[in-house]
């Protein structure tokens, strides 16, 4: 335990006189106040800033100091952007006789400066949401009023403050060096374009299951982190010109160091850390194993990655052609004025920058995002599951990993309707792809075949297969293979089993009636993967105090079905993510 010096004491002893019955944690750098919720009983400490995020720069340690205790409404969220394909969609799922007129209007888009750019521009760009700063890596941390009871001294009964004495010693004991209780760390998805810390949803339900069987709990965090063109351009030009990639990723690695550093304020234990996201936060975690091809040193000890989700992006050329776009869209937005640098660039007015993150994300292909993932020779040296397959990740750490059943269902391209088409849309997403790969994925791997011998009757099911395998389900695969005699894993076959069926289920709170996608929710298969995901971050077995018992994957591919409830074997295992893993494409 570390003391603090009278003259903090003083300052405490001010603080108590406002918010004698709330907790305050000092952070040194700032102090935060915790709001409270009497109906769950948690307290969530909001809005707490874990970095400064310099345009284009690596993410650094916050060094202003604000003595201001803050109760965390002040809120801000990374700016965002969304592709102009998802805003058709209700239109194409509603009647494919509308695919021809959203064919025409997506392919203006998707052509982007080399069709009319002052049109394209005017359908992409809209105003600023008023939280959205760059000033926004924020996080918030909510804890139990068990653990923050266990954390504090000098607390009554109800858990109230009953002195200024007591909150002066509640504050020395903040400052202890270890906390008590495990730590669930949730990365949002979101194509690496949207989303923020909020977006997923509440998390009291998930964190009241953890509180099952008299157990105090688990402290959740959940964080922002920098999107689009702000947080993942990239290429040898970019980075030649001082640009550092893959800022999003640093971002959250920055975050998970400082939940390292700080968390034991709010009565977390940094040595049960557990990181889980869906989607793009999935497959995050699958970088942050592998992060720097390092056999160790992950600041976590368990992950939970469901449906992890990225377009690979492996080549040079895709970089740098897509760090040109935002330079020619740059010099469209900025009324002529040529920006052909990254300084250039850099000094831009934010609504500027904004704009151009807007008209790149939006002329996305169908499915695709722009901006994401890229091989940078450092934070990523290679492509994930190449990483995997080498050994090249933290294999101490501790895992459970999940997909869907139909998660590329809204991603693939239905506008790719002929044998040509489907052709020129692999070289699309491959555009370093010799001849023969590209054939080999034509006609061996995904061949047009219509007659039920494979996954697909229809050209749509055959680029579905595609996309699916490519960008969504073989990433589990890989996971599961890594660590193959630890690993569990279950398959999200509710309904429909879209992406992102799941994450009304993760954030469960008793509502049953609330729509997914494509269903509602089933409260007892939604509370039982709760109960999975709290048990497993306390133990590192998601079968201590579950119903249903999640098999170990192993040389059999074993997972656990939630349609059935019983073990299945991973539709994942197969020739195909073989031959995916090995990014023979590159």
């Amino acid at each position: 335990m570390r003391f603090i010096p009278s003259s903090a004491l003083v300052a405490a002893a001010n603080v108590a006189v406002c918010f004698a019955s709330l907790p305050v944690v000092d952070l040194g750098y700032s102090v935060h106040q915790a709001t409270f919720n009497q109906a769950s009983k948690l307290y969530n400490f909001s809005n707490i800033k874990y970095a400064n995020a310099p345009r284009f720069g690596a993410p650094t340690r916050v060094t202003a100091v604000n003595r201001t205790t803050s109760d965390g409404q002040s809120r801000g969220v990374c700016p965002t952007a969304l592709p102009y394909w998802q805003t058709l969609l209700p239109a194409y799922l509603a009647s494919l006789e509308t695919v021809a007129q959203i064919n025409s209007n997506f392919l203006e888009v998707f052509n982007g400066i080399e069709a009319n750019s002052t049109s394209v521009a005017a359908k992409l760009v809209t105003e600023p949401i008023a939280t959205q700063t760059e000033d926004c890596l924020l996080l918030d941390v909510v804890v139990p009023q068990t653990i923050m009871n266990k954390t504090l001294r000098g607390e009554n009964a109800t858990g109230e403050f009953t002195s200024q004495a007591l909150l002066i010693a509640r504050m020395i004991v903040l400052d202890v060096d270890h906390g008590v209780a495990p730590v669930m760390v949730w990365i949002v998805g979101g194509g690496f374009v949207i989303g923020d810390k909020n977006a997923a949803g509440d998390p009291t339900g998930l964190i009241q299951q953890s509180m099952s069987n008299n157990s105090d709990g688990v402290i959740y965090v959940t964080l922002n982190y920098r999107l689009g063109l702000f947080g993942f351009m990239s290429g040898p030009e970019y980075t030649a010109q001082g640009g550092v990639s893959n800022l999003g990723f640093r971002d959250q690695r920055f975050a998970l160091e400082w939940i390292q550093e700080n968390i034991h304020h709010f009565g977390g234990d940094r040595t049960q850390v557990t990181v889980f996201g869906e989607s793009g936060g999935g497959s995050s975690i699958m970088h942050q194993i592998t992060a720097y091809g390092s056999t160790s040193g992950a600041p976590f000890q368990r992950v939970i990655s469901q449906s992890p989700a990225f377009q690979v992006m492996p080549q040079n050329s895709t970089q740098d052609s897509r760090f040109q776009k935002a330079l020619q869209w740059a010099t469209i937005l900025s009324n002529g004025s040529a920006i052909t640098t990254l300084d250039q660039l850099k000094a831009l007015p934010f609504d500027v920058l904004n704009k151009v993150n807007q008209v790149t994300v939006g002329g996305s292909y169908w499915g695709a995002f722009t901006w994401g993932p890229a091989i940078d020779g450092t934070f990523i040296p290679d492509l994930p599951g190449v990483l995997l397959a080498e050994g090249k990740f933290d294999h101490s750490v501790q895992v459970m990993a999940a997909h869907n059943s139909d998660e590329a269902h809204l991603f693939a391209s239905p506008l790719v309707t002929s044998q040509d088409e489907f052709t020129n849309y692999i070289k699309l997403l491959l555009p370093e792809a010799s001849d023969d790969v590209i054939t080999y994925v034509d006609t061996v791997l995904y061949p047009p075949n219509y007659n039920g011998s494979y996954s697909y009757t229809t050209q749509l099911g055959r680029t579905t297969a595609f996309i699916n395998d490519s960008w969504f389900v073989c990433n589990t695969r890989y996971i599961d293979r890594a660590f193959n005699s630890t690993a569990h894993g279950y398959y999200f076959d509710v309904g429909l089993g879209w992406h992102g069926d799941d994450i009304p289920y993760t954030y469960f709170n008793g509502v049953t009636n609330s729509t997914t996608t494509s269903s509602s929710t089933n409260a007892t298969i939604a509370i039982e993967m709760q109960r999975w995901f709290t048990t497993f971050a306390k133990t590192g077995n998601p079968n201590t105090d579950a119903l249903l018992y999640i098999p170990v994957y192993g040389n059999n591919s074993q997972i656990m079905s939630l349609n059935i409830q019983a073990p299945m074997t991973d539709d994942a295992s197969n020739d195909r993510c073989s031959w995916w893993q090995q990014a023979l494409y590159r």
